[in-house]
């Protein structure tokens, strides 16, 4: 399953696979790849086609629906604002491209403060109201924007991406002292940075895993010179702190490679992640022995990472499986192997038993409709 590193073609070491349910576009089998030159991690395999298929035909980003912004997102774009407000300050800094937009929610947090600027937001599936904004210039794909610009921001983009000549091809666009803002998840602080659900981490969207040394080692294989990196965590929809590293680049001086970025520990920090995993994993399988029945509430990419092999639910039996999708399911492939129920009937039906949740978004909510149904053993994994 391994492949060549998508930045220095090296041979990788295989760390880790994962199965997931089948889709149309995404593989099912995900191997879990270190390149220790580089320090990068990557998923395996990788083809580019799909990927492009699924983006185009899904909706991204929540956190930016329309202006109503929530709380949380609000803080993150005004996180990031705060560390671009000195070159969004600069009067030469008057066109700016946000790539992978999703709803433009950081466009709209800047422009707020900043609207004497050109704002540019590029996503695969822009909707018919964004392309009627006023105030954003919405494209499908950036090929179609002229000129050059002065800031181009990769939120949260790059960690996605199976290839990256694509973003290769959009720097040159760049204006000559033009910036480059690059925010991703930081790998190598994922055990340091636990959520609920098991191996989270790795799924078949994030298909790279950076640390600092392989973000700039890119960075700087594009031509562009590292000025500033740091942290910029953010308040995630769990309640608890996201782990994330950003750069700004720009192309006007000459690069180092990665100047002052010497260590390169990401093996050992991913391979310490699941470590941990398996052993929380260990402890909540030994707590569900005793239960007589085991239901699962979700049939999502949490469910699966779970019943893998050393997962928290590997080996035990599993009476039902709640879902919205409940009807559709028991006509799939996987109807042979679980029995899938709306809340109602499952909670009727085995109303002593433990009911495991694999889902994050909306635990209280989960929690209360549960308990208001009768159902009191619940553990959330």
């Amino acid at each position: 399953m391994s492949q060549q590193c998508p930045i220095c073609q090296g041979t990788a070491k295989h760390l880790h696979s994962l199965t997931f349910s089948r889709t149309k576009f995404l593989p099912q089998t995900i191997g879990i790849q270190i390149c220790t030159s580089c320090d990068f991690g990557y998923t395996s395999p990788r083809d580019n086609a799909s990927y492009k298929a699924h983006y185009a035909a899904i909706t991204n980003d929540i956190y930016g629906v329309d202006a109503n912004l929530t709380a949380e997102s609000k803080k993150r774009y005004t996180q990031q604002m705060e560390l671009l407000r000195s070159l969004l300050s600069q009067p030469q800094t008057t066109r700016v491209l946000d790539f992978g937009c999703g709803q433009a929610g950081l466009l709209r947090t800047i422009l707020q403060e900043f609207p004497d600027k050109s704002y540019f937001a590029v996503d695969p599936n822009i909707s018919p109201e964004q392309q009627a904004d006023s105030q954003i210039f919405f494209s499908e794909d950036w090929v179609n924007l002229d000129g050059t610009f002065d800031l181009i921001i990769l939120s949260h983009v790059i960690e996605h991406l199976v290839s990256f000549d694509d973003i290769a091809n959009l720097l040159r666009r760049l204006s000559p002292q033009g910036q480059v803002y690059i925010e991703v998840p930081d790998a190598a602080s994922y055990r340091q940075y636990q959520r609920m659900e098991y191996l989270y981490y790795f799924d078949r969207l994030h298909v790279n895993h950076f640390s600092y040394y392989s973000l700039h080692h890119l960075v700087e294989q594009w031509g562009l010179s590292v000025i500033d990196s740091g942290r910029n965590d953010f308040d995630y929809k769990d309640g608890h702190l996201y782990p994330a590293i950003y750069v700004l680049a720009t192309p006007h001086i000459k690069p180092h490679i990665n100047e002052g970025i010497v260590n390169k520990e990401l093996m050992q920090e991913l391979q310490g992640y699941i470590d941990d995993e398996m052993i929380r994993a260990q402890s909540t399988r030994e707590r569900l022995k005793s239960s007589p029945q085991i239901v699962a509430y979700g049939f999502g990419d949490n469910f699966f990472r779970s019943i893998s092999p050393g997962g928290p639910l590997s080996g035990l039996p599993i009476a039902a499986i709640v879902d919205r999708r409940y009807a559709e399911l028991n006509q799939s492939e996987y109807a042979k192997m679980y029995k899938f129920m709306d809340i109602d009937t499952c909670c009727s039906e085995f109303p002593d038993s433990t009911f495991v949740v694999s889902v994050s978004w909306g635990k209280s909510e989960i929690e209360t409709a549960l308990h208001e149904r009768g159902i009191r053993k619940i553990e959330f994994i």
